[in-house]
């Protein structure tokens, strides 16, 4: 309801001082934003990485509403003073895929805005894909005869069946499933990470040149 209320009054240019009931500080969190106006399979059916066109538009809604600030500052504001820090928003990214670099920092540099990464430091370091993904693509590009037959929607269902129960098992128990789902679709993203546009991670002297 309230995406609605946004939308709408952005639409019909609402005055902004009427907009502040809804300015309760936000903070952002996005995963990747992407160029490609389509994917293989089942690939990216979460949304997970939103379209540029998306990106853009959500930027230019809170340049128009919000002071966008780093996290750190919206952080410190919310503890000293709730209302200091009302009408602020902090865009953070989490997991580090390169498509931030390629494609989101492109319209943050465009608006000036700062923004956070959360790093996952085996994705970067080791080039390991993150579990979900791996689950993904192992599940669309699967090899044997089950996946071969199965539907889009068949898909999705074992892909969220078996990561909803991985999500609630320890660490070491669901690197074992995943690996074994692996094995057994016979579609292993770790061979092609680096060649998948929206499953990469960043690379170090990418981060640096962001900095």
């Amino acid at each position: 309801m309230k995406s609605i209320i946004w939308r709408t009054a952005n639409i019909l240019r609402i005055p902004r001082v009427a907009l502040r009931c809804f300015r309760a500080p936000r903070i952002l969190l996005y995963h990747g934003v992407t160029d490609r106006k389509t994917f293989p399979g089942i690939e990216n059916y979460r949304q997970k990485h939103i379209p540029w066109e998306e990106f853009d538009w959500q930027l230019r809604f809170l340049k128009n509403h919000f002071q966008i600030v780093p996290l750190d500052n919206l952080i410190e504001a919310r503890s000293l003073s709730g209302r200091g820090a009302r009408g602020m928003a902090a865009i953070t990214f989490d997991d580090g895929y390169r498509n931030i670099f390629r494609v989101a920092w492109p319209f943050l540099k465009k608006y000036n805005f700062p923004f956070t990464i959360f790093f996952s430091t085996d994705f970067i370091d080791k080039k390991e894909p993150l579990w979900v993904d791996r689950l993904e693509y192992a599940i669309n590009f699967g090899k044997n005869k089950e996946l071969e037959i199965a539907t889009t929607e068949e898909k999705i269902r074992k892909d969220e069946s078996i990561r909803n129960h991985a999500k609630l098992i320890p660490d070491g128990e669901r690197r074992k499933i995943i690996q074994e789902v692996v094995e057994n679709c016979g579609a292993d993203l770790k061979n092609r990470l680096l060649e998948e546009p929206d499953y990469a991670p960043l690379e170090w002297a990418e981060i640096r040149q962001m900095l």
